[in-house]
């Protein structure tokens, strides 16, 4: 009888944390943080541009992006950035910083400012996405060298 409950109860906690696990639709690939330098001569001197890239499946179920440039994995103490998706005529978008771009063929990218001295500090930068039901992809992780 003791055997049977045990069991029981067993069995209970598997299901219960088992059907309590939700995994987002939402997969990202494929990160990437390169530094481009303008001929732009409106751009202050001391800042760079980066091209933040990475592939987005089910980017119609995401709702926002997190990055996170930092001294560290998950540190956000350089700068915090959240891009937001958007769809349209059946196209998925990302917006950040006022500028809208589609995402093509799963490739998304967004432009980030950063000023030369945080440039020089950051070392690490962090992705996620949070889909529309506040769920979150694993994070993906860029070290500078």
């Amino acid at each position: 009888m003791k055997t049977k409950i045990l069991f029981l109860v067993i069995a209970a906690c598997f299901f219960r944390f088992g059907a309590s696990s939700q995994t987002t639709p939402v997969r990202i690939i494929d990160f990437m943080v390169l530094p481009a330098y303008s001929v732009d001569t409106t751009q202050q001197g001391d800042t760079i541009m980066l091209n933040v890239l990475f592939k987005t499946d089910n980017a119609a179920q995401a709702n926002k992006a997190m990055l996170f440039f930092g001294t560290a994995n998950d540190a956000s103490d350089v700068k915090l950035v959240q891009a937001n998706f958007s769809i349209a005529n059946d196209t998925t978008f990302i917006t950040y910083s006022g500028t809208t771009k589609p995402v093509v063929s799963y490739a998304t990218n967004i432009w980030v400012k950063l000023s030369q001295q945080q440039y020089d500090i950051f070392s690490h930068a962090t992705l996620y996405v949070e889909d529309i039901s506040g769920l979150q992809t694993e994070r993906l992780y860029f070290q500078k060298y």
